[in-house]
């Protein structure tokens, strides 16, 4: 968004008495309705002023610009974002913060050797055993289930294929019922 205050700003400055959204839209190279949403929350919020109506519509800077605007904002972003415990939001802050103004943290060898793989555990047991629960979807089926499906559909479309290249007229339900009972024993 400040890449279109600051064009509007330009424009005017250079003695435009507005810009229109085809203008911004063609500065900015965006699709117009992602940048008519964002001129609609600069509108909103204060930043900007919309004069004219239909296609005359144009866009100004708003002479005093308040303090609505950040409050605005932070309101838009917490409804955007899903609600987080207080111990998610420190470690969203800190992880937000810049790599300069982070505390530096040494390298504990220990920690690393002293993990085995197979044999010990970097999380206690029962927040793994938490997080396997929570990770289950409701109708988890064995690995390769549903690979297994495919791939005999295709197997059986293709056999299905070729019979009737080499002139069997067997049709495609009987092949299905060739490839789960079997072939038919003479007796």
């Amino acid at each position: 968004m400040n890449l279109i205050v600051d064009y509007i700003a330009r424009e005017l400055e250079a003695g435009a008495a507005g810009v229109s959204a085809g203008a911004i839209q063609t500065h900015v190279n965006r699709p117009r309705p992602t940048v008519n949403r964002a001129l609609a929350r600069l509108v909103a919020t204060g930043v900007l002023e919309r004069n004219g109506a239909g296609r005359a519509v144009t866009y100004r800077i708003s002479p005093l610009p308040s303090a609505t605007p950040t409050i605005a904002q932070d309101q838009q972003e917490a409804r955007d974002s899903p609600a987080w415990c207080y111990q998610s939001t420190e470690l969203v802050a800190a992880l937000s913060a810049p790599l300069g103004t982070r505390k530096p943290v040494s390298y504990q060898r220990v920690f690393v050797d002293g993990y085995q793989p197979n044999v010990s555990s970097l999380l206690p047991a029962s927040l793994a055993a938490q997080l396997q629960e929570k990770g289950k979807s409701k109708d988890q089926q064995p690995a390769g289930t549903y690979a297994r499906k495919v791939l005999e559909q295709l197997l059986i479309d293709l056999s299905w294929s070729s019979s009737r290249l080499e002139g069997n007229r067997k049709s495609r339900l009987d092949t299905r019922e060739l490839f789960e009972r079997g072939p038919l024993r003479e007796r």
